[in-house]
């Protein structure tokens, strides 16, 4: 069995960022979450298997709040319409949220 300090990180994946905005994120937020950042502007709506979703609502087209909704029970989407600091303490909050459950996609 793992202690608290071998457990897995929560794996959140981030969609929308912009130009170096990722790297930033990466810096504050890194320790506390296995982070999986995707283009908003790519051509196929392709969700990673994450415990979490945060779509930028500013920088993405509908059809990405469609696929999450379709792939991520409703509690596990997270729509920010703010900047990267609010983003950070958001992830922040949603990491060190204790859970009664492992996170979805861990392996225990």
């Amino acid at each position: 069995m793992k202690t608290n300090a071998e457990k897995a990180l929560p794996v959140f994946a981030i969609i929308g960022l912009r130009y170096g905005q990722e790297a930033h994120v990466a810096r504050r937020c890194g320790h506390l979450a296995d982070l999986k950042f995707v283009q908003g502007d790519k051509s196929e709506t392709a969700l990673p298997a994450s415990d979490a979703v945060f779509l930028m609502t500013k920088f993405i087209q509908h059809r990405w709040t469609t696929a999450a909704y379709q792939t991520f029970a409703r509690e596990r989407v997270h729509l920010h319409n703010g900047g990267i600091s609010g983003l950070a303490a958001k992830i922040e909050v949603l990491a060190k949220t204790p859970t009664k459950q492992p996170f979805l996609w861990r392996k225990e």
